[in-house]
């Protein structure tokens, strides 16, 4: 039995002056969670969206290393991120440039947390 390493990698992103017409669409939404997975090199195991009345998605990627999750503000024209990935195959600090590609904005706020380290590498 091959043992999973429990420590990972956690990034939070806050992302202001996005676009409406891409905070409010679903395929995009969609698109840019499959993007930032092949990206970061995770694998998807499902995933699961909300579009709410009148705006707002979330959406959740649950990944076999943990998980990708958006919550989208347009009225606000503010998105939030969460990228977690444990173990070694997947790393999500190269899926962080994906998000303001797709959502237009800026990211004005990132914090980088790691997970597990008590546990050792």
């Amino acid at each position: 039995m091959v043992e999973h390493n429990p420590t990972g990698k956690h990034i939070l992103i806050d992302i202001d002056n996005a676009e409406y017409k891409y905070l409010n669409n679903e395929i995009i939404i969609v698109d840019m969670l499959d993007a930032m997975c092949r990206m970061s090199g995770a694998t998807e195991i499902c995933k699961i969206i909300k579009k709410f009345s009148p705006q707002g998605i979330t959406a959740l990627l649950l990944l076999e290393e943990s998980h990708i999750s958006i919550h989208t503000y347009p009225e606000f024209k503010k998105a939030y991120i969460d990228i977690f990935t444990c173990g070694s195959n997947a790393d999500p600090t190269l899926a962080v440039v994906l998000a303001t590609e797709f959502l237009g904005g800026v990211i004005s706020e990132r914090r980088d947390i790691p997970r597990g380290v008590k546990f050792g590498k």
